[in-house]
């Protein structure tokens, strides 16, 4: 499928028939409520890619520092001069299966196991950065360019296994290298490539994938040459009017309101946790929020405090730091050609901060900071440095140390309070959070260091989100202007469980926030408003000028009937749904995004879409525990135990170490009072998850419906000592207690839980 979808008469013809009908049914379904909308395109387009031998000759400086550069290193096909590893019949072996590497008439061989288990001898085509590691892909058949995650360490220079967490990258499961989440196309390529287009056709499930030129090239940043290159070679030919969007000198127009800003949008599309609204590379320098949606800080990628977890690729920190908020920018450090530091020495920080201050800073606090008496350690030591403290690493593949970019000042009160990462303990190991807190406080008696307010309060939702204070204090976050954009963003995200106790009235003004992650966030809550609310509050937003928002206007409205909207208003959600549809489309080969259109076919309650939706999930992800898990739903919602059964039994082979799935069957076998069978699933559960706490808490329930109060009050009171402020933790060992005739106990229990949330609802014999 590699035209782009648009809205017309006949559409259905547009969509294969076979494969996966349903989906793609109810995707034309869905849009043809909507009236057709066409739209003239002019002569007038953007300058072509001409690559980079038309940039050299005029630009010998900056290619000859791009040389010197990551970027220059990206994707590289596999010659001798490219690939550093060792291919001279060396062997690696990991989960029992030993990997060989060869080289035979100047091509590069590796045998090892197929997706089958078989061994298969594969040709490298191409190879992939240059340090700390260089990884290699090999193509399958139907375009697909796959990533082997044994990679080469160009430091150590041996060979090495990237995620050695992964237990189940295994022959025959999506993590390993043949699979969907070591395909090169549909997770990497955008940002190795220059002027990539993925391609992808979903009833094959096949790419034809194209780039202007591999690796990050001079065009994957400044865009375009065509233009540019006729303005200085061809002046006579060159006319400002015959393309879009460019400068006097035939260069891209890069958006944002300052220099700072229009520099980082360059730079944010690749070095940021995103989705992608399309499966083509944006055009360099467009604006973020109008290519992508930003990962937020969710607990699985940041810490509370806001610390790096997983892989996010630099925005979303540096969005949260004071840097970031004065106006600094990425060539401030980094050389925007060779990408390094300029210097790995304190004076990349001391350029601001020092005695004499900045200009371009004038409220930077004037101060010696390079020095004993600011960062108490030996000159020239590792803690002595300015990024060991304010730019703590966190290692990814294994050797890809990669610095915060918050730029925090460690806080061990947090990690105090809710186990939050620091970088004074994460140096000096075997010293605890209460060390580094009496040694700060030796050292800057003055300081008023407390914990991080919104860090703990986003830690708390987290553990306890049924907490009734939650919603006051995510708006309280939510709301301080104070803080970066992306922490409130973030905290108006975490609101989204709670939009029966939200106020319309209150959150519409920020619907035209300055900020498109506000503006995006808050819309997204707006689909929970009432119909009437959500059509006066989120029309405008369709015409958003970030594609961001407007994607998030049309998912609100989407299930709003189309006889509730005036023909103007339906003629902005067609625009939208587009927009939206073409975001879904552009990353089909992802399962996710199956999973995305299933819970979307139900909220029209087209189950048959649904169904296929999931089913295409599971091909491209037998190991998704989210859609085993929703297909034993739909079939549970059809009355159909037999279907359940086989579904989970399914599920329980495709993923034998997954606790969610058998937390999940045991809950369902506790529904239809199979006492017996639902215990032993979730004590399963349980041992899989490492006593997860909301594991335990439905191993105690079911434990208290099948009569076995003495052990689920054992449970519970364990669960008691991680989280004493958990509420159905309480509700439930009153209960255990009160059943055990421990009536006085019991009330006490009460007592406890009514002091935390008092309009919690009891029975009334607890009341008693």
């Amino acid at each position: 499928m590699n035209n782009p979808i648009s809205i017309k008469p006949g559409l259905r013809e547009f969509f294969p028939t076979i494969i996966i009908p349903g989906i793609l049914y109810f995707l034309v379904i869905l849009a043809g409520f909507m009236p057709s909308t066409s739209y003239a395109q002019g002569k007038i387009d953007h300058p072509k890619y001409v690559t980079t031998k038309a940039c050299i000759d005029c630009h010998q400086e900056q290619k000859s520092l791009w040389d010197m550069s990551d970027h220059s290193w990206a994707w590289l096909p596999a010659t001798k001069e490219n690939l550093l590893g060792d291919f001279n019949n060396t062997a690696f072996e990991h989960h029992g299966v030993t990997t060989r590497f060869s080289t035979d008439a100047d091509k590069f061989w590796i045998e090892t196991k197929d997706e089958k288990g078989s061994l298969q001898k594969y040709e490298i085509q191409y190879a992939v950065g240059v340090k700390p590691l260089q990884q290699y892909l090999i193509e399958q058949d139907g375009g697909r360019l796959q990533v082997l995650d044994i990679a080469w360490d160009t430091v150590t220079n041996k060979w090495f296994m990237v995620f050695p967490e992964q237990q189940d990258n295994i022959p025959g499961n999506a993590l390993h290298w043949t699979g969907v989440y070591k395909n090169w196309n549909g997770r990497c390529a955008e940002c190795h490539a220059t002027d990539f287009k993925k391609n992808y056709d979903m009833p094959t499930r096949s790419f034809a994938s194209t780039w202007s030129e591999v690796g990050v090239t001079c065009e994957a940043c400044h865009g375009p040459g065509q233009a540019h290159v006729q303005w200085a070679e061809q002046p006579d030919i060159f006319e400002l009017k015959a393309y879009l969007g460019i400068t006097e000198k035939g260069l891209l127009k890069v958006k944002g309101q300052s220099p700072a800003e229009r520099e980082i949008q360059v730079c944010a599309g690749c070095h940021s946790r995103r989705s992608a609204f399309t499966e083509n590379s944006p055009l360099p320098g467009s604006a973020f929020s109008d290519n992508y949606n930003l990962a937020l800080l969710r607990p699985d990628l940041y810490h509370s405090d806001g610390q790096i977890k997983d892989e996010v690729y630099v925005l979303g920190s540096f969005l949260q730091s004071k840097m970031y908020a004065a106006g600094i920018t990425c060539s401030d450090c980094h050389n925007p050609h060779s990408g390094q530091v300029k210097t790995t020495e304190n004076t990349l920080c001391s350029q601001c901060h020092n005695s004499d201050g900045n200009t371009r800073f004038p409220s930077l606090v004037k101060k010696t900071y390079d020095s004993p008496s600011h960062h108490n350690h030996p000159v020239g030591s590792k803690g002595a440095q300015c990024v060991s403290c304010h730019m703590p690493e966190t290692t990814y593949m294994a050797v890809d140390a990669r610095r915060d970019h918050r730029f925090g000042i460690p806080n061990p009160q947090d990690s105090a309070a809710i186990g939050t990462p620091n970088a004074c303990t994460g140096c000096h190991v075997g010293k605890d959070a209460d060390w580094a807190i009496k040694t700060l406080n030796e050292w800057f008696p003055n300081s008023k260091r407390t914990t991080t307010e919104f860090a703990v309060i986003f830690n708390r939702v987290e553990r306890s989100p049924n907490l009734q204070t939650n919603v006051a204090d995510l708006m309280s976050i939510a709301e301080n202007p104070e803080l970066p954009a992306i922490i409130r963003a973030s905290a108006f995200e975490k609101l989204l469980p709670y939009g029966a106790e939200l106020s319309w009235q209150n959150l519409k003004r920020y619907l035209t926030h300055e900020s498109p992650f506000i503006r995006a966030a808050t819309t997204r809550l707006f689909q929970q408003s009432p119909p009437n609310v959500a059509i006066a509050n989120l029309i405008p937003r369709l015409s958003d000028k970030m594609r961001a928002v407007r994607i998030a206007a049309a998912r609100s409205l989407i299930t709003i009937s189309p006889t509730h909207f005036t023909p103007d208003q339906r003629e902005l959600f067609s625009g939208a749904f587009i927009e939206f549809q073409k975001s879904l489309l552009a990353s089909a080969d992802h399962p996710n995004t199956q999973m995305g259109l299933a819970g979307l076919a139900l909220s029209f309650r087209n189950i048959k879409a649904a169904k296929a939706a999931i089913g295409e999930a599971l091909i491209i992800d037998p190991q998704l525990s989210d859609a085993w898990i929703m297909k034993a739903k739909l079939e549970t919602a059809e009355r159909r135990p037999d279907l359940v059964e086989k579904t989970m039994q399914d599920a329980q082979t495709a993923l034998p170490n997954s606790f969610v799935i058998f937390q999940y069957f045991g809950n369902y076998l506790a529904s239809q009072r199979q006492f017996d069978r639902a215990i032993s699933n979730l004590e399963k559960a349980a041992l899989l998850s490492g006593d997860d706490p909301f594991v335990l808490t439905d191993y105690a329930a079911v434990l208290s419906q099948a009569g076995k109060y003495p052990k689920a009050l054992s449970v519970l009171n364990a669960l008691l000592g991680q989280q004493s402020d958990n509420v159905t933790v309480l509700f439930l060992k009153a209960n255990a207690q009160l059943e055990l005739g421990q009536t006085e106990q019991s009330k006490k229990t009460v007592k406890q839980l009514l002091a935390i949330n008092p309009d919690y609802p009891l029975p009334q014999s607890m009341m008693e």
